[in-house]
């Protein structure tokens, strides 16, 4: 059974959808949810002594996908379930969730599927394509109709 699940938020509804199939696996395996929201950085934030504006307002932002997590997380906690939560910081949304995934030791990634990502993904959106083509672990992608894609080998 699944263990360690992580799910990957974008902070829409759509992608809350996620949350349904992990509590029932957390549930079925006495496993935990490990809720993430990958903040991409604004312009470079080397420059940040240049735009000490740009790194407050990221770092607000950051602050807000945290308290956003936490509240699912406490959602979470309040029907009995394991839940965790943290955001990843800077670079590629899909390759940060992909390293998480990794250090955490995940049995499983469930997230959603916008599918607004160009005529090569039609069924995918591109994390979600990403994610199903290189994570160590299994993936559960929940569709916008609540159907189910899976990738089972790792």
């Amino acid at each position: 059974m699944f263990q360690r699940i992580l799910v990957p938020l974008d902070g829409s509804s759509v992608a809350e959808a996620a949350l349904e199939p992990a509590r029932y696996l957390a549930r079925l395996g006495s496993g935990q949810i490990e809720l993430v929201r990958a903040q991409l950085l604004p312009v470079d934030l080397e420059d940040a002594k240049e735009f000490p504006v740009a790194h407050e307002s990221y770092e607000a932002e950051c602050l807000h996908c945290l308290q956003y997590l936490n509240n699912l997380a406490e959602k979470l906690r309040a029907e009995g379930l394991l839940a965790t939560c943290r955001v990843l910081p800077g670079g590629d949304a899909a390759t940060r969730i992909i390293a998480t995934a990794q250090e955490e030791r995940s049995d499983l990634i469930i997230l959603t599927s916008q599918g607004r990502s160009g005529l090569g993904k039609l069924m995918l959106g591109s994390v979600a394509d990403k994610l199903s083509r290189m994570a160590t672990c299994p993936v559960m992608i929940v569709g916008r109709n609540s159907d189910l894609v899976t990738k089972t080998q790792g």
